[in-house]
């Protein structure tokens, strides 16, 4: 709701308080303002796309069965698994009761276990993990597009809310105090998802989670670097048109795969035969 909130009045500020009257004005107005308009709501398109698909999109799940893959070196084995050979260092959740593939964790506020899980994110009201985490950044960067946008075309109007213009009283009260308040709130974002998406794409380019880069990288060079375009690859897909969607190529899906751990032969489904072994 506080989402919402502040792009409803930022959106009422930019069309309905602001570029409305211009485009019934018509003349030069009007070609001005049509395609502030039209960029404006592209661009909140966008921004909401991505902002629900974080929301709604499950950050991954371990899958049913899964098992490390079983052929561990000479002298690397463990005893876990009911009897089977699983290399050393796999790891058990003893909350969720399965196997955890390399780079995931479990979220204590989603109560299950998250592929490549990066953090919980209260904005979102979800984890980001590696299904979602492309939406995550795509939601940053619209955000960030949004916010610079809305404070160019609203600065106009923002220097006739102090009266420097002669047409001042073109703004009544109401759209006044929208027009101030979105453009400092729009300022205030703008900066502090600039430094928030600096950080994740960084971040990305390395290959690295929020958890790891705080808890678990402590290696050089770091193992899951592939290089930088790659590393890319892994989250936004392998053509650029591919990257400013909000969701997942089918071509792209065993990029996300191997970056939550579940490529190469991983994926082991527990069968009859086997937990009938087992026993």
């Amino acid at each position: 709701m506080i989402v919402l909130s502040i792009v409803g009045l930022s959106t009422y500020s930019v069309i309905f308080a602001c570029y409305a009257q211009e485009i019934e004005e018509g003349g030069t107005s009007r070609a001005v303002a049509i395609p502030v308009v039209v960029v404006y709501c592209t661009l909140i398109f966008m921004m909401m796309w991505s902002y629900f698909a974080t929301v709604f999109t499950d950050p991954g799940r371990v899958p049913p069965g899964w098992q490390p893959t079983s052929d561990p070196a000479p002298n690397q084995e463990n005893s876990r698994g009911r009897g089977a050979c699983l290399p050393v260092g796999a790891r058990w959740c003893k909350r969720c009761l399965v196997w955890k593939p390399d780079r995931c964790h479990h979220c204590s506020v989603c109560g299950h276990c998250v592929l490549k899980m990066d953090h919980h994110c209260v904005w979102v009201v979800n984890c980001v993990g590696g299904n979602n985490y492309k939406f995550f950044l795509l939601f940053l960067f619209y955000t960030f597009l949004t916010s610079v946008f809305a404070t160019t075309v609203l600065i106009p109007f923002f220097i006739k809310v102090f009266g420097y213009e002669a047409d001042k009283d073109s703004l009544s009260d109401g759209e006044a105090a929208a027009v101030f308040m979105s453009v400092v709130l729009d300022i205030a974002f703008a900066f502090s998802v600039a430094g928030f998406l600096a950080m994740h794409i960084t971040l990305v380019f390395s290959n690295t989670t929020t958890i790891e880069m705080y808890e678990k990288k402590r290696s050089s060079p770091w193992r899951y670097d592939l290089g930088r375009r790659k590393n890319f690859e892994q989250v936004f897909g392998s053509r650029p048109i591919h990257w400013i969607f909000p969701f997942h190529f089918t071509e792209d899906l065993p990029l996300v795969e191997s970056a939550c751990g579940l490529a190469d032969h991983q994926t082991l489904r527990t069968n009859t035969s086997v937990s009938s072994s087992a026993v």
